[in-house]
């Protein structure tokens, strides 16, 4: 089997992740350029998307998200370093990959930018047979031939829907009171229920 992953709130939760500290610095930045950046950043923190940014000069944009990842990706790190509990993660992620990859192809399909060095970073590379970071989720879904999108989006199953790939919901702190009673869509609590649901397939 094919399976293929989102990266942000999917395969590394919200709880481990740095986004409000990557907007704070994002956010300084708007306000030496924009009159009113927290029209922008309010919108890209609740819709979590880059569209939020589609008014700002294409210049201005790219320069936008170059912060961003940058920032994104040493805070990554520095969290990682200072806290436990998301070593704890990464170490039982590494198993539940590596007990998956026995059995199955995994990828990553991802609108991260950086998601082949935020994996890399993180020592996840080795069980993955591709990292993609591209807007055209659907199309990659395609190419790959996936079995099963992992994802915790309406972004995520609409992609996966585009492609006639099955989906697989992953409720958490930030999507959960708006999809949790979503019917026809199967839902897992965590990632490492996936094994049971595969089991429940077969």
């Amino acid at each position: 089997m094919k399976i293929v992953f989102d990266l942000d709130g999917t395969l590394l939760p919200e709880s481990i992740l740095v986004w409000k500290e990557s907007y704070e610095i994002l956010q300084k930045s708007l306000r030496k350029r924009l009159a009113k950046p927290e029209d922008v950043i309010e919108k890209y923190y609740r819709k979590t998307e880059w569209s939020a940014l589609n008014s700002v000069e294409d210049y201005l944009r790219e320069d936008l998200e170059r912060i961003w990842y940058s920032y994104f990706l040493i805070l990554l790190e520095e969290r990682f370093q200072e806290n436990p509990r998301a070593l704890e993660y990464i170490q039982r992620l590494k198993s539940f990959l590596g007990r998956l990859k026995n059995s199955h192809q995994l990828y990553i399909v991802s609108s991260n930018k950086k998601a082949e060095e935020v994996v890399g970073r993180l020592g996840l590379r080795e069980f993955f047979d591709g990292v993609y970071s591209t807007k055209e989720k659907s199309e990659m879904l395609r190419k790959i031939g996936a079995d099963v999108y992992v994802g915790d989006s309406k972004d995520d199953y609409r992609c996966s829907k585009d492609a006639k790939v099955p989906f697989l919901l992953l409720l958490n702190s930030h999507n959960r009171n708006v999809y949790e009673k979503w019917k026809g869509v199967e839902k897992i609590e965590s990632v490492f229920e996936l094994e049971d649901f595969i089991k429940k397939s077969n």
